[in-house]
């Protein structure tokens, strides 16, 4: 049980670390991740990132490669955009909205979201398209299988109003006007 809290800790400094480093500073971020793995071996997150041989994929500018810790390859926007406005921009980038796999993958957006403080939601991928309830992703599946389907309180509200996906920074997801503009993560497929 001590090593899952050290590690929990340890992935939430990888993640500051990512958010903190400019991009040139790659080798810098994968020495103090290496650095982490000595502390904890037994941490699958610090097992994989720090891994110095992984081939590297050249990802467009802002991108960072999270797969070796079971994520993906995310994007976040500080811009306000409006939810199609911010799908437009990530499919113009090659990806999509981050469409939330896991709790795990819900938390580093959350962590993101509360480090840099007074962002309490997120533009997500998915949305309400017959305005009736049916959440599917954008990648055309429903929002029910996506991995993560963890409703704030009081959500999914409003129905047939507010038909776009959003993540809230700590509650869960939450439906919002498709015209409320906010900050958004892209995510790029593997």
């Amino acid at each position: 049980m001590m090593v899952f809290g050290i590690c929990k800790i340890v992935a939430v400094l990888i993640i500051s670390l990512w958010i903190g480093a400019p991009s040139g500073d790659a080798s810098r971020a994968v020495r103090r991740a290496s650095q982490c793995s000595e502390e904890c071996p037994a941490c699958p997150v610090c097992a994989e990132v720090t891994c110095p041989d992984a081939p590297s994929r050249v990802l467009p500018p802002g991108y960072r490669n999270l797969t070796a810790a079971g994520l993906g390859l995310y994007k976040v926007h500080w811009e306000w955009l409006t939810w199609f406005s911010a799908k437009a921009a990530c499919e113009r980038e090659g990806g999509d909205l981050v469409v939330i796999n896991s709790q795990a993958e819900a938390t580093m957006i959350q962590t993101l979201m509360n480090t840099y403080g007074g962002i309490n939601y997120f533009h997500v991928g998915f949305l309400d398209v017959t305005a009736d309830g049916t959440y599917i992703t954008v990648l055309g599946e429903p929002l029910s299988i996506s991995g993560y389907n963890v409703w704030a309180s009081g959500e999914p509200s409003q129905v047939g109003r507010e038909n776009c996906g959003a993540l809230h920074k700590v509650n869960g997801l939450s439906d919002v006007l498709c015209k409320r503009e906010l900050p958004f993560v892209c995510e790029l497929p593997q």
